[in-house]
């Protein structure tokens, strides 16, 4: 009996196999790194937000009243966010805490960025020279443009 060239019906089904373990393999890694891009966009958009809410407080405190939340309007609706004022050592120094939250799939994340800023305190007379960053100048002590 001859045998004719080609492959047999069992080697097909093994290469078959391999080839469809290979690509399921292949779209997992695809997956992975679709969320994992996905992640980091919305990272660093959360970054980008609550940095833009921190410069917000700092040129206008009174938007801040205490702890306080919202969110970021139509632009951004995913995103909510939470703030919280500490004291520091120095009275005239506050640490801002701005919490972004927002939901990726079913999953709820948040990120935190801190910061230290002068707020203005609610019994100072200097409130107006504390968030323009200027600082009163104390008699008999040099200016900064002096030295």
């Amino acid at each position: 009996m001859r045998r004719v060239a080609g492959f047999t019906l069992l080697e097909m089904m093994v290469s078959l196999s391999l080839i469809s373990i290979a690509i399921i393999g292949l779209l997992r890694v695809v997956m992975g790194n679709l969320n994992a891009v996905g992640d980091a966009r919305d990272r660093t958009e959360a970054a980008t937000l609550a940095q833009a809410k921190i410069v917000e407080i700092e040129r206008d405190p009174t938007v801040l009243q205490g702890d306080s939340q919202g969110n970021f309007g139509e632009q951004h609706p995913r995103f909510s966010w939470s703030s919280e004022v500490l004291e520091t050592q120095w009275p005239e120094l506050k640490q801002l805490a701005i919490t972004v939250s927002w939901l990726r799939g079913s999953k709820q994340k948040q990120l935190r960025v801190e910061s230290v800023v002068r707020l203005p305190d609610e019994t100072s007379t200097e409130g107006a020279a504390a968030t323009t960053g200027t600082a009163p100048v104390t008699p008999g002590t040099p200016a900064e443009g002096a030295r």
